[in-house]
């Protein structure tokens, strides 16, 4: 596997850029990742956050449905060089490809959350659904991944920690790659083990 940042340094990137370089990167999954903060500084725990589906408009379902056809060779026994013209056919497209886009998010999701708990606390046991501008290329699983909360002075100082960051970055890899794994991406026999 190799990752692509979305930055170099330290600046923002405004949200819909970031979606744009994932799918400009050909990106086979996207983790959006945060250290959360709010006004009460004893909460603390990670939390995983895939797309609500209320957050899918129509035109970004389409985009969705366009860039896996063009992956594929057929899609339902449909020819990719048929054009769809029925408005029935296409929302039916519509709606698989974003079902199948938002289960491979909450897979993916599940296993972030089995990862993160061996490494620190979790706020939430299952996924929490949101509609973040990050996670809206349905043509790519994305997670978005609130590390703690920064607002938690020990939670900050644990996350300044490089031991600390290793073992989160090592949580995460090892989500993706279980992740790739179950889809049938990965071939297991070939996976080397993490460091």
């Amino acid at each position: 596997m190799r990752a692509i940042l979305t930055r170099k340094g330290d600046y923002f990137v405004p949200l819909r850029k970031r979606v744009r370089l994932a799918r400009k990167a050909g990106a086979d999954l996207m983790i959006s990742i945060h250290a959360d903060a709010v006004k009460t500084r004893t909460v603390q725990g990670a939390s995983v956050y895939t797309l609500a589906e209320r957050g899918a408009t129509p035109d970004r379902v389409a985009m969705a449905l366009a860039a896996k056809e063009n992956a594929a060779d057929e899609i339902g026994g449909v020819m990719l060089s048929q054009e769809v013209s029925d408005p029935m056919v296409r929302n039916i497209l519509g709606d698989m490809a974003k079902r199948d886009s938002l289960n491979s998010s909450q897979l993916l999701a599940e296993n972030m959350l089995v990862q993160m708990k061996k490494v620190d606390t979790i706020k939430y046991k299952a996924p929490k659904r949101a509609r973040f501008v990050v996670l809206t290329a349905l043509e790519i699983p994305s997670v978005l991944v609130e590390l703690n909360f920064i607002s938690n002075p020990k939670q900050e100082r644990k996350m300044r920690s490089s031991k600390h960051q290793e073992r989160l970055a090592t949580a995460l890899y090892e989500a993706s790659r279980n992740f790739f794994r179950r889809m049938g991406l990965l071939d297991s026999s070939s996976m080397v083990p993490a460091s």
